[in-house]
């Protein structure tokens, strides 16, 4: 059975293996924190972000090809940058 993914946008770098999902429309999201899960529970790197409100609105996955299904991977939307590159989460 086929996983249905509607309106998810995902992009995905195969440089290093990792996938964003925006869960909110990142023009309009404001970014507030990340939550960095522990490496040692979900065997790998997963980062949790939240908007201003305290709203999930993404989720970085290291060694994505890994963690996710493949479907996922190849809704990649191209030209969607990764708000953990254009943002100061300081």
């Amino acid at each position: 059975m086929k996983a249905t993914y509607k309106g998810l946008k995902v992009t995905y770098d195969t440089s290093v293996d990792a996938a964003y999902l925006y869960l909110a429309d990142a023009d309009s999201s404001r970014f507030g924190f990340t939550y960095a899960c522990d490496p040692s529970q979900v065997d790998g790197q997963i980062n949790l972000d939240f908007d201003l409100e305290g709203r999930l609105i993404g989720i970085e996955v290291l060694q994505a090809s890994a963690k996710l299904p493949s479907d996922l991977i190849d809704l990649q939307t191209p030209g969607r940058p990764n708000p953990q590159s254009t943002e100061n989460k300081g």
